[in-house]
């Protein structure tokens, strides 16, 4: 079992890996969250590509711990924090990725600690008052 407080281990036979995956043209409503990618140190979640997705959700992705992570043309509406919470990793993309449902003074993508990222056709709706907020010594374009 892995959580916050295990220390990182050395890669072996037995340490998971998750890559190359790809997820497209999904549409949800009334659901929990709409997604949950938890990396560990020693072997990031990897490769992963989400294309098409609209959701509307209670809270939105939740990304600790992964490298390659590519979002194209996926809106997600979360009603309670951002739409997208990405922490801890590097080379993102964010391809026309956003909410037509803003909260007010929410950001709608939030990074910690998130480098080597690619921002493109991202064009928040009126509403939006924060769009992102990056923070952490690690978080660079």
């Amino acid at each position: 079992f892995y959580d916050k407080d295990t220390k990182e281990e050395p890669v072996t036979e037995k340490t998971p890996i998750f890559r190359n995956i790809h997820m497209s043209n999904m549409t949800g409503s009334n659901v929990n969250k709409a997604a949950s990618i938890l990396g560990i140190k020693e072997m990031p979640i990897q490769n992963i590509t989400f294309s098409n997705i609209n959701m509307d959700a209670k809270e939105g992705f939740t990304v600790n711990t992964a490298t390659d992570l590519e979002f194209h043309d996926v809106k997600i509406n979360a009603s309670v924090g951002s739409s997208f919470k990405i922490s801890d990793s590097k080379n993102l993309i964010l391809d026309n990725a956003g909410s037509s449902t803003p909260i007010k003074g929410i950001p709608v993508i939030k990074l910690d600690n998130v480098s080597n990222m690619m921002i493109n056709n991202n064009f928040p709706f009126n509403a939006t008052d924060i769009f992102m907020e990056a923070d952490g010594k690690e978080t660079k374009g």
